[in-house]
């Protein structure tokens, strides 16, 4: 019994050594992850910085270049006005230079094609501007200024530009990368799900047993790439965060504690670590599965006109402002738009490479992952009005398709097909709800008069209270005009009791 407990005892330290040696690997990845994030973020940030002040350095520029060029002050002022501009664009250019050096020490560098060219051009104008203000030839100096204005929006509107396309790019690969990821693992978990009926059913002694934790090992050899390729995407992508990385370290363990049991041919336990294996595998395909969902609504809002889902590929609410859902003309406005646009790219790619077609291909697939919630947020809104329209759960499904295309940069006949009849389908559905639409408004009617008939007890008590009148006129005293007066307002009283 004491050896029992020595031997427990040992192996729980050991397990806690094992643990403590995880959790050390495991915040070392995440601090190497939060380093790079921190540099990219610095590089972003540094960049922004600088094409506001090339913006506002524009501005500065361009209107001492109308006082140049109107004469409004004296040249040693206009010179003086020139050397400080001069002297801030210096300032830039070295912001620049410390900047392309933190930008090179990136894992993956942002592009700034063409920047260094620009710089020298503008540095240029500048220093003739001064020369020619100097010489007193101030219309020269003005066009030089203004020169230098335009360079400097050109070049910062192109920096913009550029930051933006990264992005895109960057995370169009990303997403196809995940999806990548999201496939792999629902593969192991079915493996592995599989790999657990195939143990309980096979007796320890026989030669299919010792097989079978091969493929145990083949799953822990699968499961390293997923996650060195995920360690390597969340460098890239903020939205995976720490408690992803400790669901991977879970999976790691359970994988080891499993094959170490299953050495021992102790198929219980073992048993019990694959099934944590497989829950833990069908948990962080999940949370990837979420974070997909937020790079797709990330790249949505960054599409120009689609600052939200509920414009996609610019349309406007229109008359479904009020319920805050994209009417179904615009999801079909927005869809053909899109159509066309493929198209375009299809010929573009008959003549050029489609790998510089990067960014076209990740707004397309955008916009269809606009379109498709879009659409899937009307379907839910028709349900609860108790209008349901089926047909348009198997359009958001094509649309999914479209998506994976797009973002896979697939674009062949069969995914333009498969557009056109999204289309088709979209306006089917269309002109389905504006017939529905027009059937359950009620059709006017011009007002008719009703003829209105006296209840018959009413109408009884009427000809009784006519006929004691009548006989009350036939009787003609000899009465006195007074008294005849108010017999005759009685009468009258008779016939309006009111």
């Amino acid at each position: 019994m004491e050896e029992l407990m020595k031997e427990l005892e040992k192996e729980g330290a050991i397990e806690m050594m094992e643990q403590f040696e995880m959790n050390d690997q495991e915040l070392e990845k995440e601090l190497d992850r939060m380093l790079e994030l921190f540099k990219q973020l610095e590089v972003e940030a540094g960049m922004e910085q600088q094409i506001e002040k090339l913006e506002k350095l524009a501005e500065e520029q361009e209107k001492l270049s109308e006082e140049t060029g109107e004469e409004k002050k004296e040249t040693e002022e206009h010179e003086k006005e020139q050397e400080e501009l001069n002297e801030k664009f210096d300032d830039i250019q070295k912001e620049m230079d410390e900047l392309q050096k933190k930008n090179e020490k990136l894992e993956r560098p942002k592009d700034k094609e063409g920047a260094d060219e620009q710089m020298e051009k503008i540095d240029q104008d500048m220093q003739n501007s001064k020369e020619q203000i100097g010489q007193k030839q101030n219309k020269s100096a003005s066009k030089s200024q203004k020169s230098a204005a335009q360079r400097m929006k050109d070049m910062a509107s192109k920096m913009s530009e550029q930051m933006q396309a990264g992005e895109m790019e960057q995370m169009q690969e990303d997403m196809a990368m995940l999806r990548q990821l999201l496939e792999n693992l629902v593969t192991l978990s079915f493996d592995q799900e599989d790999l657990i009926n195939e143990f309980s059913a096979t007796e320890v002694t026989t030669p299919r047993y010792v097989g079978l934790v091969q493929e145990q090992f083949k799953i822990k050899d699968d499961f390293r790439v997923v996650e060195d390729t995920l360690h390597a995407l969340s460098k890239r992508v903020t939205q995976i965060e720490s408690f992803v990385h400790e669901k991977v370290s879970d999976i790691k363990l359970n994988l080891r504690k499993s094959l170490e049991q299953l050495e021992e041919r102790n198929k219980v336990v073992s048993s019990d670590h694959q099934q944590r294996t497989m829950t833990y595998l069908n948990d962080l395909a999940l949370m990837l599965s979420e974070v997909m969902n937020q790079m797709q609504q990330q790249m949505a809002n960054m599409m120009p006109g689609s600052q939200n889902c509920n414009k996609p590929g610019g349309a406007g609410a229109g008359k479904g402002g009020k319920s805050g859902k994209v009417p179904m003309d615009k999801i079909s406005q927005g869809q053909k738009d899109l159509n066309g646009e493929m198209q375009k790219l299809s010929e573009q790619m008959k003549k050029g490479d489609k790998g510089k077609m990067s960014k076209e291909f990740a707004q397309m697939a955008a916009k269809q992952a606009a379109l498709r919630k879009a659409l899937r947020e009307l379907s839910q809104e028709k349900k609860e009005q108790g209008k349901g329209m089926p047909e348009l759960d198997g359009i958001s499904e094509e649309m999914n398709k479209i998506e994976i295309d797009l973002v896979n940069k697939r674009l062949n006949n069969e995914t333009l097909k498969r557009q056109q009849d999204i289309t088709t389908r979209l306006l089917e559905a269309e002109k389905s709800e504006r017939q529905r639409d027009q059937d359950e408004k009620r059709q006017a009617e011009t007002a008719r008069e009703q003829k209105r008939s006296m209840p018959p007890a009413l109408e009884q008590y009427i000809k009784q209270r006519e006929a004691e009148i009548e006989q009350y006129k036939s009787v003609s005293p000899d009465l006195k005009p007074y008294y005849k007066f108010l017999v005759e307002e009685y009468y009258q009283s008779l016939k309006n009791p009111n």
